[in-house]
Formats: C-alpha cells, structure tokens, sequence
C-alpha cells in the first residue's frame, strides 16, 4: 500500500511539475533567432523622395531637412494652405508619401484604430480605413491614443499599437487596404504604448519595452522585435531589460557601421538592426526614458530627467559595456523629458518641457545660449535650415533662429491643442493639433501680378 501511495505521489508531483512548467513557458517573451532563414528574403530598400517623411523624425530620423526658404509667419489669413478634420484622435505625427498625408487616429466611440489618408497639397481626403476593432486600453491618465507614428516603405504603411494585453503591428498598402496583422509579443505599460516602428532594409521594427503583467515578469517581458515588411513574420526578438521606456528606436550608419539604438531602462542600448545582435551598452540611472536619442557621424546623444537630469555623448564605436570607455561627456542642467534633442552641424539643441530651449555644443557639453520659450513641450522640435520650430501644448508655435543665439522670430497659433511633433515636406510643415490637420507653406517668391508702375508719357 505504501508503495501504491508512493507512486502515486511521485505521478502527482511530476503533474505539477509539467504544470508549472506549461505555465512558465507560456509567459513572457521567447527569444527568436531567424535572421539567416530564407524566411528572411531580402527586399528593395525605401527610397523616399526630398519632400517625403515617411515615419518618426523624417527620412533621415533627425527631424532635420536643409531648407533654404521654409514658412517663418502664418496666420488664418496667410500662409495656411488649408486646415482639414480628423475622424479621430490622437497625438501621434503625421507622415508624408509621394503627395499624401497619412495620420493615424482612435475612434474612441467604436473602439477602433483609424488610419486616414489626405492629398498633400489641398487637404482633401482620400480614404479612412479602420485597422483594428476592440482590445484597446483605456485612456485614463495616458490621454488620447494612439500616440506611435505609422511608418511607410514606399508600398506599406506600418503602426503598432496595444490591443488586448498585446502588441500589434499591422501593415496596409497604400489605398488602406489591410496586408497583415501580427502580435510581436505580450504588453503592459502603465502609459500604453507611444514608441513608432523603423524601417531597416527588410525589416520593420517595433520596441515593445515595459513592466510586463506579473506573469510574464517570470520569464521577462520586455523585448525588440523584428517583423519582415512583406509576410509579418517575426524575423528576431530578443529579450530587454525590464521597465517602462517609450523612446522610438534610430537606425543610422554611425562610426563607420549600421547601428539601432535604443535608450532604455538603466541603459542606452545599440544593437545590429539585421539580426538585433547587441553592440554596445552605456549605464545610466534613467527610469523610464520617453524621447529617442540624436545621433551624428560618431556619436549618439541622449537625454533623461527621472530620476535624475542627465544628457549623456557616447562614442558609437565601442562593443560590450562602454560605460567607462566612450563616455564623451555628460551634463546635468538642461535635459528634457518628452521632447526629443536635435543635432544641428555642431549643434546640441535640448527643448525641456518646461520650455527652457538649450543649445549645447556637441562636443564638450557646454552651454552656447539658453531661451525660455512660453508654455509646455511635449512634441519634439523640428529643423528647416536655420530655423528651429517649437510647438507648446496650447498650439502655440515658436520659430527660433538657432545660429542668432536663440532669437525669437515668431510666434504662430496652429490651433488647441498640440502634442504631436510637427512634419516636413519639402518647405512646407504639418501639424496634427486637437482638430486636425494644419498645412503651412512659405509665401510666394514674388507677387502673382506686379503692380503697374507709373511712367509719364508725351503726347
């Protein structure tokens, strides 16, 4: 009877052991390693067009273009191009391909995801298409969805978003219609989910860094993931360190070698974007970073203010831990919190939220001119040449000359409300505002008729 009794515990326990085994591998986040697959089949790279900003921060992620004659004064009655409604709401930029805007919107009342479509140069739209139903968070202290920015490669338009304890990425071709849908991994953020996906070679990649449900702390939750623009499939997904961070990822060549870069929970980050192989790791003391970092030819420049205000320059050429060994430099007086920083030529421009605008040089750190400009900040600020453009919260619009220490050109009104980071296309700017869309454009070169000038004729 013992014996009986014995193996009969034992088959019990091994039971439970399977259980809790079934269990643990059903949470979290597994790693996926596909990169040398031919599931991995290459495609043609995007190739967007001088007046193109097809995802975060512009076609070259710096939120900068070389713009010789940009819009510097607008008004209701000059230099607005036209004004057009949004189905939805939102926070999340625009984005700008071959003639059409593209916006992404949450009609709350039907608990969907929109994805709308206007032509560029009058504003009329083209087409709405709902590209998710149902399983969003609610909006509690986070505000409006969504607040990631689509992306396009020139034949799709990607977003991501939180649905139902997931996220989603979803791709539509260019008339709204829907191509794939994929979780990339669990999600549970105390925010939602604001990071935009990039674009690299064959590749969209989305962030998905987070708390994570208590059940998928037990194996990590936090995780970058790469999907294959044309079949969705998840091509790599590695694991990240645990904790709420919302910056987008950069993809750049810098020193010398293609690097994606991500500021996270305790550390900046740069990995290989074609098989998400880390490079290098910087320490810092960040809780929950939220804008993306700048980058140059060499460097990468990132900012933090919680717990503590930091600004930190390292050199991009390192491998493994380069806390101590690539460090350029670190500042501790100007940092922002949501507004992403800038690199302009030799230019570190930092906008805080607070509205205090700090020019760094990139260099060394040290302060060239600071600006106090009204209101607070949290869209990230945009370069057309010279001319550094700010928009508050309260739609209020502050055109800066960043190589005159800061001066004041303008200030413009675009509406109430704006969160959304401002988009460029070609000497014209976008902005999503609580309304709608705004398009700005500079005035003509000339008069359309000159008027006639007076001469004095002999009869």
């Amino acid at each position: 009877m013992r014996s009986r009794w014995t193996r009969w515990g034992l088959s019990s326990g091994g039971a439970v052991l399977l259980a809790l085994l079934g269990l643990w591998l059903s949470t979290g986040v597994g790693e996926v390693h596909r990169a040398h697959l031919p599931v991995n089949f290459r495609l043609a790279d995007p190739v967007p067009g001088e007046e193109d900003w097809p995802w975060w921060r512009g076609p070259r992620q710096n939120g900068f273009v070389d713009q010789s004659q940009p819009p510097v004064r607008w008004s209701q009655s000059a230099n607005v191009g036209w004004q057009a409604r949004i189905s939805g709401s939102g926070h999340s930029s625009p984005i700008v391909w071959d003639g059409r805007v593209y916006v992404a919107a949450a009609d709350e009342k039907q608990d969907s995801l929109l994805l709308e479509c206007f032509d560029r140069d009058s504003g009329r739209p083209l087409w709405t298409s709902t590209v998710q139903r149902g399983g969003f968070p609610p909006n509690g202290a986070r505000g409006s969805p969504p607040f990631s920015t689509p992306a396009c490669d020139g034949e799709r338009m990607f977003l991501a978003s939180d649905q139902a304890g997931k996220l989603t990425v979803t791709a539509v071709d260019l008339t709204g219609k829907l191509l794939w849908q994929r979780e990339a991994g669990p999600y549970s953020s105390t925010w939602g989910y604001m990071a935009s996906p990039v674009v690299s070679g064959s590749l969209v990649i989305v962030s998905g860094d987070q708390r994570g449900a208590p059940a998928d702390r037990l194996r990590g939750a936090s995780f970058l993931a790469a999907l294959h623009r044309q079949t969705g499939e998840i091509i790599w997904r590695i694991l990240r360190p645990a904790g709420d961070s919302y910056g987008t990822p950069i993809v750049a060549r810098i020193a010398g070698r293609e690097q994606l870069v991500l500021p996270g929970r305790r550390g900046v980050t740069a990995y290989n974007p074609a098989d998400g192989a880390m490079l290098w790791t910087c320490r810092w003391t960040a809780d929950r970073p939220v804008g993306s970092v700048a980058f140059d030819e060499d460097c990468v420049y990132a900012s933090i203010r919680y717990p503590n205000e930091q600004i930190v320059c390292i050199r991009a050429d390192g491998s493994g831990d380069v806390t101590a060994s690539h460090v350029i430099w670190r500042e501790r007086r100007s940092a922002s919190d949501l507004p992403s920083p800038l690199v302009c030529d030799s230019d570190l421009l930092i906008l805080a939220d607070d509205g205090v605008l700090t020019c760094l040089e990139k260099a060394t750190g040290k302060a060239r001119w600071k600006k106090r400009l009204q209101g607070r900040f949290s869209a990230s600020p945009v370069a057309m040449g010279k001319y550094l453009y700010c928009v508050n919260e309260a739609g209020i619009v502050s055109v800066v000359d960043r190589t005159s220490r800061g001066e004041l050109i303008a200030e413009n009104q675009v509406g109430q409300g704006c969160f959304a980071s401002p988009a460029i296309s070609g000497n014209r700017l976008l902005f999503r505002t609580a309304q709608g869309l705004l398009l700005v454009q500079p005035p003509p070169s000339a008069p359309y008729v000159d008027a006639p000038k007076p001469e004095r004729r002999r009869f």
